[in-house]
Order: C-alpha cells, then structure tokens, then sequence
C-alpha cells in the first residue's frame, strides 16, 4: 500500500513538524497585535527560519515579552532600523539560550534599550555575550557587589573570598576591574581590590536578578 506523503504520520519528526504548521501562524497572530512589529518580525523569520521553528515556544516567550511592555514598545521605536536590527539579534540568540534564567535577563536587557532608541550606543551583543559567559554562581556574586562605588574596595564582606573565581571571571568579561595599585601585593592573606567599570554599572542597571532554580 502506498502511503501519502503529505500525510503525517505519528512518528517524532512528523510531529514537529505538525506543530511548526501550527504554531509560527501562532505567533504572527500574536505579532500582529503590536503595531509594526511584523516589520522586524518578518525580517527574523527570513534571517532565522531554521531556528524559529525548531524552538517556537521561546519565540513565543520573546514576542510575549514586547506584547507585555506596550510602554516601551511604540510605533516611534518600533518602525526604526535600529530596532529592528536589535530585535533580529536579541531573537535569535534568545532562542537558542537553554537557560530560563538567563533568558529573562535578555529580556529586561532587550526592554532597557529603549532608553537608547536601540541605537548602537546600546551594547546589546555585548551584554547578551556577558550573560551566556556568566553562571548562576557568577550572578550570585554579581548581586552582593555595590556596584555604585566610585572607588576601589577589596570584594571580601558577606564571606566573599577575594580570590574567588566568580570575581575573576567578573573581571574577565569587564564587569569589574581589578586594582593593580600598590594596595594589591599580591601576596598571601592580602586582599585584591575591585572597582566597577561603567559597563559593568550599564550592564547592572539593565538586569532584573531572578530568584528560584532555572531550568535548562
């Protein structure tokens, strides 16, 4: 008996793509609630096709995100280059991040460029590079940093060990600086000193620190 080809099947590959036939419509319906996002919208499916089908429902956690923000999200902003430029970047690499937590972060990043217009003062792919970098233990520190201090201060109060990895790969990422004055020895026991750097400050304010376990 010869089966139809257009006919899907149970099988897992069927199934997705079954679902893609569904769901992208999904969400054009839903990108067609925000006035000329579909824009920017089209745009990314012609860049990104393969992805957004294989990962449909962080496309949708994404385009859910501006459809909750319409104070940000105007026709003004929304019509321009820069912003559509953003969106095409911040989309994909959105859905192609496995950690929950790390995807609300770029959101809140993705929502404070408005403050820029999305201009390319506004470091979107450098942030979104920092966050994939960071690990949760990383964060954590991150959150115990005054991040408002203008001068150095050695990062050990609340237990914080000065030597601690997660400092260092803070400073990696340019986040935090580290104070090569005479201060730092160096030497055992003596303590290494820190001091924000105006990213990492920009890169703070952006963020909304999540709570809870993320899922993968």
């Amino acid at each position: 008996m010869v089966m139809n080809k257009n006919k899907f099947d149970t099988k897992d590959n069927d199934v997705e793509k079954l679902q893609d036939i569904v769901v992208i419509p999904v969400i054009d319906t839903i990108v067609s609630t925000i006035p000329f996002l579909n824009i920017a919208w089209n745009i990314a499916k012609a860049n990104h096709n393969y992805t957004l089908h294989r990962r449909t429902h962080r496309a949708i956690e994404f385009i859910e995100n501006i459809q909750n923000h319409p104070e940000n999200f105007i026709g003004d902003i929304l019509e321009t280059e820069a912003f559509q430029d953003c969106f095409v970047i911040a989309i994909n690499k959105y859905i192609l991040e496995r950690n929950e937590t790390k995807r609300k972060y770029m959101c809140s990043i993705f929502n404070n460029g408005v403050k820029h217009k999305y201009d390319p003062s506004f470091e979107l792919e450098k942030m979104y590079n920092v966050i994939a970098i960071l690990n949760s233990n990383d964060i954590e520190i991150l959150k115990k940093i005054d991040m408002n201090n203008k001068e150095s201060v050695a990062i050990c109060d609340d237990g914080l060990d000065p030597t601690n990895e997660n400092l260092s790969q803070l400073a990696s990422v340019g986040i935090l600086l580290i104070d090569t004055s005479s201060r730092w020895t160096g030497e055992g026991g003596s303590p290494i000193y820190f001091k924000p750097t105006k990213f990492g400050k920009r890169f703070v304010k952006y963020l909304e620190f999540y709570d809870g376990n993320s899922k993968n």
